[in-house]
């Protein structure tokens, strides 16, 4: 695990395991923001999801990556509040 991970996770228990299904909403569905203090969402829980073609994996990859570089920029600056990540969805 990674170093700024793993306090988190140590010592922690599995609850639940299990395939879902695909969420979606269409336009609608997508929040309106997708960062908040101390947050960020990516993936098809922001709404990054094509149905039609069962497209999914590879806007979640992409969104992460984009989350990961503001999330990055924001623990640099020591600003994880709503404000310092707004650069991800801009």
């Amino acid at each position: 695990l990674h170093p700024l991970i793993r306090p988190f996770l140590e010592g922690g228990e599995m609850v639940e395991w299990g395939a879902k299904t695909i969420p979606e909403g269409g336009y609608y569905s997508v929040p309106e923001r997708r960062h908040g203090d101390g947050l960020v969402i990516v993936g098809d829980a922001a709404g990054y999801v094509e149905v039609s073609s069962l497209k999914g994996i590879h806007y979640a990859m992409h969104s992460g990556i984009l989350a990961a570089r503001q999330i990055f920029e924001a623990l640099k600056s020591g600003d994880t509040s709503a404000a310092g990540l707004a650069g991800y969805t801009a």
